[in-house]
């Protein structure tokens, strides 16, 4: 359009929108699969435990969670798995699955699991209980970061109702 009007200012705008559009969709997704990853990280917690009561060894639990869960958070546990079998130890293979949850708020869940994991294979333990605490733990916590942002957003709502009742 811009170069059928002889615009440079169009043209210019195109191309700007047509380099940034990419970039800003991939971000908008990324973030879309962190939020559901976040959503699924008790159930994936729970599915780990319930897989380890019934008696399977913790590989064998990873491999049960990824037919459990859906995506994302089962091609997550499905990379730790594919590690695990390519020979690494099961908390570092957990560790370097969550590599791309390191710049999310996610990464202190996923270090739960893994110190936990780490913990119990060095000292011994109950996992399957721990797993469940975490997910006790990370389900409140989901509660209380909704509840914030719910009071927050009613406090700036009634902020810009004080603010334009003057005029």
């Amino acid at each position: 359009l811009g170069l059928w009007l002889q615009s440079w200012l169009l043209v210019l705008l195109g191309l700007g929108l047509g380099l940034a559009w990419p970039r800003l969709l991939e971000a908008r997704l990324r973030e879309q699969r962190l939020q559901r990853l976040g959503e699924q990280m008790p159930a994936l917690f729970e599915a780990l435990s319930s897989a380890l009561r019934s008696g399977q060894s913790l590989t064998q639990a990873l491999a049960s969670a990824v037919e459990d869960l859906p995506a994302p958070s089962d091609q997550l546990v499905d990379e730790a798995v594919r590690r695990v079998r390519l020979g690494s130890e099961p908390e570092v293979a957990l560790q370097e699955a969550g590599a791309l949850l390191e710049q999310s708020p996610l990464r202190a869940d996923w270090r739960m699991l893994c110190t936990a994991v780490a913990v119990v294979r060095s000292s011994g333990g109950k996992l399957p209980e721990i797993l469940d605490q975490l997910a006790v733990t990370v389900r409140e916590r989901q509660r209380l970061q909704a509840q914030v942002q719910a009071q927050t957003a009613q406090a700036k709502l009634s902020g810009w109702v004080i603010g334009c009742l003057p005029p």
